[in-house]
């Protein structure tokens, strides 16, 4: 999955990502292009203009982490050759939550305490990019819905897993 050579482990290989620094599509944002497998992927990060000069995404570990993390989960969760299961609403909240998840979770060092709190793309944009830190505690500050919010995420994601796909509804 996502490398040239699958080296006969399953999957069609030839589909390593395709990676564009500072991408001229757009500012102030990063996208991953996840077609079915065997088909190159395109990570495209962009430079953020709210600041002079413009910041560059591809300094931000944390965003390309993220934007790898789309191309992860969207051909797992709907397999090599259906990779549109994550296009929006509560399924897009998934793909964002999982892939701000591998960003935090890889970033870690065994120096961090344990309830340290970490914006997103804090680099491109003071206090990060989304509207509240992300911790691996729930107990961290300053907003644990938001903890809660990815924790749920996350059970749902089991949830479908378990019980199939069919056993979810949008409607509450």
């Amino acid at each position: 999955m996502l490398q040239e050579n699958n080296f006969e482990l399953g999957g069609l290989g030839d589909d390593g990502v395709q990676a564009n620094a500072q991408d001229g599509a757009g500012f102030n944002n990063a996208n991953f292009a996840t077609p079915v497998d065997g088909q190159r992927p395109r990570c495209r990060m962009y430079l953020w203009n709210n600041h002079d000069p413009f910041l560059d995404g591809d300094f931000d570990s944390g965003i390309i982490i993220h934007e790898i993390g789309h191309g992860v989960s969207n051909r797992l969760t709907g397999g090599p050759n259906i990779v549109g299961c994550l296009p929006g609403g509560q399924s897009g909240g998934m793909g964002e939550g999982w892939s701000d998840w591998w960003a935090i979770a890889l970033q870690q060092q065994e120096s961090f305490p344990p309830n340290m709190a970490f914006p997103m793309g804090d680099y491109v944009v003071a206090g990060g990019i989304r509207i509240c830190a992300c911790s691996l505690l729930p107990a961290a500050p300053p907003l644990p819905a938001c903890r809660l919010y990815v924790c749920l995420l996350f059970c749902l994601h089991y949830l479908v897993c378990l019980f199939g796909a069919a056993a979810y509804s949008t409607t509450v």
